[in-house]
């Protein structure tokens, strides 16, 4: 049986030179999720990083076809390096503002914002991975994202992790202490 994150990747291992090559930053999946699964998102690199850490955080699911996936990743990335940098950094551009207007409603109606919270909070989860793969070449606005999370911890609450708990060796602490804990209820 392949799991719904291999699934994604192995669409995306497909499309990735074609999405690489092109001017588009989130690309079409031409792949329908099994019923009763969330929907695949746009292929981009901060999504293809986010699946690939779920699957490495359930080593117990030994699907076939996941070292191929992994090994054609690598190689794809590597052959085209300077595409994949570009696009991550378009990518994290476009999340960061997406993000710092999540933070912006959080800051102005922090009770409104509270039951969506775990959702959201993905984007900053897929922030943290483009800018662990970016490593030095983080676009210059990439400093907003510290101011945003202070912010962000003005409202927030440690809690438990906000997804699967198998998750959690893919999101550990200190690195992504957003996804352990919340809003709280009512701001002081």
């Amino acid at each position: 049986m392949t799991s719904h994150d291999l699934r994604y990747l192995q669409v995306g291992l497909a499309e990735l030179q074609s999405y690489l090559l092109s001017d588009e930053l989130f690309w079409p999946v031409n792949a329908s999720s099994e019923v009763g699964e969330p929907p695949y998102p746009k292929l981009t690199p901060a999504n293809l990083l986010y699946y690939r850490a779920r699957l490495a955080a359930r080593p117990h699911e030994n699907v076939a076809g996941r070292a191929e996936v992994e090994a054609g990743l690598d190689a794809l990335i590597t052959q085209w390096r300077s595409h994949w940098k570009a696009k991550l950094g378009r990518e994290f551009s476009s999340r960061l503002r997406q993000w710092l207007h999540y933070v912006n409603e959080v800051h102005e109606k922090p009770q409104t914002q509270a039951p969506f919270y775990a959702t959201e909070v993905r984007l900053r989860a897929l922030l943290g991975l483009l800018e662990a793969a970016l490593g030095k070449d983080l676009p210059p606005e990439a400093s907003l994202l510290a101011a945003a999370d202070s912010r962000l911890r003005t409202h927030f609450e440690p809690g438990p992790f906000v997804w699967e708990a198998e998750l959690q060796a893919a999101f550990p602490q200190p690195a992504y202490w957003f996804l352990y804990g919340g809003l709280k209820e009512k701001d002081e």
